[in-house]
């Protein structure tokens, strides 16, 4: 959507091509949705940079952060994006589609005309504010599209290995009470088939230019951490798995709530300094047959929670909600907690002196999760 492209009104800082190993094609290195490309149209090799006049793209602060590093040793980006759209305008059959499947064919005939080898690794999947919602309805509609588009990309390629699909947690505006679901759904599909599908982040933790897109720091955080699970899941072949829950127990008033944090990740920790405080840090508890509210939330152990109620709740249908819904704060998502594992890895760009975090945080995904 437009937070793949140049949605948003965010000033673009990384005007300037991050070196020779970061390349797209010379004739451009975006497509937007509406226009169906001729493929013959995109040739050369240039620079990926992002435009002056454009707010940033995520691809060239993903370029620049993988530029920093030793790995890879050369990579091709090229951005197809259509802003405001739901899932079902970059399907098979649509334009976007057929301009994904012309630069996927087109990649690696330029490469090879300039005596580089090239094939797809990975689709960089940003969308999901336009739904369609609800969250099985989002689910059925993604896991359709990817069982389609994957293959469809490596066949266009002409390549054996089908490529991975890395994606984001929808973003919620800085005005919405609640997301539609997708949120969830992009969960539910990352954590089913991880052998081709990595849920990399979540997305409130990148502070916005307007209602729903990113600051120009917000695409290079963006930029950083989809460069570090790049680098892991695609370039080391190890899995990855985003800082999330896996089981909530109750006994009398507490709760203790487990996660499991990325490899090599510090312990849980509290955001105090860079997203802005939502109250009991992003957590919410529900019963629809009591009263009973958060009275405390603490860090507990490397990996644990522990959530103190005001009264054992009666309900038999207990709920932890984290992130959605806290009220609304300038130039941050709505739906937003503090919950982090350090990766422990400098920001590339907050060592060039960009006001970001020092050190890339794996943010705890958005989430609904059942009470035992």
């Amino acid at each position: 959507q437009s937070n793949a492209g140049a949605g948003g009104t965010g000033k673009p800082v990384l005007t300037q091509a991050p070196g020779p190993r970061v390349l797209s094609f010379a004739s451009g290195r975006q497509l937007y949705g509406s226009t169906l490309v001729d493929p013959a149209k995109l040739v050369g090799l240039g620079p990926v940079s992002d435009h002056p006049r454009y707010a940033p793209f995520p691809a060239t602060a993903m370029g620049v952060a993988l530029a920093a590093r030793p790995a890879p040793a050369g990579i091709f980006m090229h951005t197809v994006w259509y802003g405001g759209q739901p899932l079902p305008a970059f399907v098979r059959g649509t334009t976007s589609w057929q301009d994904l499947m012309a630069v996927a064919k087109r990649a690696p005939q330029v490469l090879a005309g300039a005596g580089h080898r090239g094939s797809v690794k990975a689709l960089v999947f940003v969308q999901g504010e336009s739904g369609p919602g609800p969250r099985e309805a989002y689910r059925t509609h993604l896991w359709a599209f990817l069982d389609d588009v994957l293959p469809a990309l490596r066949d266009a390629a002409g390549q054996e290995r089908t490529p991975l699909a890395l994606l984001l947690q929808t973003n919620i505006g800085s005005a919405a009470a609640r997301g539609n679901g997708v949120e969830l759904a992009q969960w539910d599909v990352a954590s089913a088939r991880p052998d081709d599908t990595v849920l990399a982040a979540p997305m409130y933790q990148f502070p916005l230019a307007d209602n729903i897109h990113q600051t120009a720091e917000g695409r290079m955080m963006l930029g950083d951490v989809l460069a570090l699970v790049y680098r892991r899941r695609v370039v080391a072949g190890e899995l990855f798995r985003p800082l999330h829950p896996t089981g909530a127990r109750r006994d009398g008033r507490t709760i203790r709530l487990a996660f499991e944090r990325p490899a090599g990740s510090a312990p849980l920790s509290w955001d105090e300094r860079w997203v802005a405080p939502a109250p009991d840090y992003g957590f919410a508890f529900v019963d629809p047959d009591s009263p009973a509210a958060i009275e405390s939330v603490a860090i507990t152990g490397p990996s644990e929670i522990t959530i103190t109620l005001d009264a054992i709740p009666r309900g038999r249908a207990l709920r932890l909600r984290y992130a959605q819904g806290q009220p609304s704060a300038a130039g941050w998502a709505s739906g937003r907690g503090q919950l982090v594992a350090s990766s422990g890895e400098p920001s590339v760009f907050a060592a060039q002196g960009h006001k970001l975090p020092a050190t890339i945080d794996h943010y705890c995904i958005r989430f609904e999760i059942a009470v035992e």
